[in-house]
């Protein structure tokens, strides 16, 4: 009896958010560099990685991902979630 109720919540309450819609692919460029103001991202990566020696790109990109990404237990996880 209690098994039956509890499946039954648990159907409920996974079916009250359903109302899922698509979302755009975000390049996530509010991560990488200031002021993006809409431009074309391949243009903004490529003036960024363009404009410093690759060794100083790659480690600045690695910090600010590490701001925002953990790895815990083989797992990229968002910071604080």
């Amino acid at each position: 009896m209690l098994k039956r109720y509890m499946h039954n919540r648990e159907r409920h309450l996974a079916l009250l958010n359903d109302n899922r819609s698509p979302q755009q692919f975000g390049w996530g460029l509010e991560f990488v560099a200031d002021h993006v103001n809409g431009d074309d991202p391949r243009k903004v990566l490529a003036d960024l990685f363009r404009s410093m020696h690759w060794q100083t790109a790659t480690s600045i990109l690695r910090l600010r991902l590490s701001r925002i990404l953990s790895l815990s237990g083989g797992f990229i996880r968002r910071s604080g979630h």
